[in-house]
């Protein structure tokens, strides 16, 4: 899901891509009703699209900015593929979670990826013989606790909900991610970033009333 969603950066606008990796949460609710069972009621399908025209608000301004959509099929195929395998993925975890304790799967969630990546990036770092910085060993520190803690947290939350219901939380991203942009880089949100959380915390606030 990483590479594919990588590869699409490479090749589509980021609003783009943003959007066509947000269906994965409606991916979840479907797929959890026929592979976990769960109830596809009509409260979880609405609150799951009403995130995912939260994302669509948001993303649409920057795609307007462009002249067209890209059109480049590698690029969408990239995406879509990123998008359903991260279902696939989470709709996995919570099967897991409720047989696995929490350390287990994210050990093997970070032990593996770790095993299939590591030749790729070695010879890479041979070849440009630019050795990180310190502040770099640290920020790759801060990113791998970050990732751990994160992964820790979904495993919990899978264990204790349905992922049908859980699915629009995915779309908690775009928010945190205006208010970091903001503190951070001084980004301020526009109109359409404000209209498009206040959509997406609608949705949570939704399916937190559905999980009680």
């Amino acid at each position: 899901s990483t590479v594919l969603f990588f590869l699409a950066l490479r090749r589509l606008p980021f609003a783009e891509v943003l959007t066509l990796s947000y269906l994965s949460p409606l991916m979840v609710a479907l797929m959890a009703t026929y592979v976990l069972g769960e109830r596809l009621s009509a409260g979880v399908l609405g609150a799951v699209s009403l995130g995912l025209c939260g994302v669509g608000v948001i993303a649409w301004s920057s795609l307007t900015d462009q002249q067209a959509v890209s059109g480049d099929l590698y690029g969408i195929g990239a995406a879509m593929g990123s998008a359903v395998m991260y279902a696939v993925n989470n709709v996995m975890l919570r099967s897991q979670a409720q047989r696995d304790s929490s350390t287990s799967i994210v050990l093997v969630q970070q032990i593996v990826p770790a095993l299939v990546t590591m030749p790729m990036p070695m010879p890479m770092a041979v070849a440009t013989r630019a050795p990180p910085t310190i502040p770099v060993w640290f920020a790759f520190a801060l990113v791998g606790t970050v990732n751990v803690g994160g992964h820790f947290l979904l495993t919990w939350a899978y264990r204790r909900a349905q992922a049908g219901i859980l699915a629009s939380a995915d779309y908690l991203a775009l928010p945190y991610a205006a208010i970091l942009g903001f503190f951070l880089f001084g980004e301020v949100p526009t109109p359409a970033v404000w209209t498009g959380a206040v959509l997406i915390l609608g949705a949570c606030l939704i399916v937190t009333r559905l999980g009680k």
